[in-house]
C-alpha cells in the first residue's frame, strides 16, 4: 500500500513535527533570551541611576568630613554611625538612608542638604 503523492508517511510526519518543534523551540528560546536581556538591561539602568546618586553623596560626605578636619573614626563617634558604614558611603558602595544622612550631618555640624 503506497502513499499518495505528497504524503510523507509516518517518518515524514515525524520529521515535519520535529522541524516545527525545533523552529518553535528556537523562537521561544530566542524570545526568552531577549526577555531576560531586557530585564537585565532595565536593572542595570536602575543601578546606574542609583550609582550616580551614591557617587554624589560619597564625594560630598568626604569633602565635608575633611573640611571639619575629622577622621572617619571621629565622625563615626560623633554621629553614632558605624565607621564601616562611613567608609562604604564614601566609597560609594551603598546609598545611605535619610536618617543616616541626618546623623552624619549632625556629627559634621552641617545642614543635611549639604550632603545631597
Amino acid at each position: 500500500m503506497g502513499h499518495a503523492s505528497g504524503d510523507a508517511g509516518p517518518a515524514g510526519a515525524f520529521l515535519i513535527l520535529r522541524s516545527n518543534y525545533t523552529r518553535y523551540s528556537t523562537i521561544s528560546l530566542y524570545l526568552s533570551i531577549k526577555l531576560v536581556y531586557i530585564l537585565v538591561s532595565k536593572r542595570r539602568s536602575r543601578r546606574l541611576a542609583t550609582m550616580l546618586t551614591v557617587l554624589y553623596i560619597g564625594d560630598k560626605l568626604r569633602e565635608a568630613r575633611k573640611r571639619a578636619l575629622l577622621t572617619q573614626q571621629e565622625l563615626a563617634d560623633k554621629s553614632g554611625v558605624g565607621v564601616t558604614t562611613i567608609v562604604r558611603i564614601e566609597r560609594n558602595q551603598v546609598e545611605p538612608h535619610a536618617r543616616t544622612i541626618r546623623k552624619l550631618a549632625a556629627g559634621l555640624g552641617v545642614d543635611p542638604k549639604e550632603l545631597l
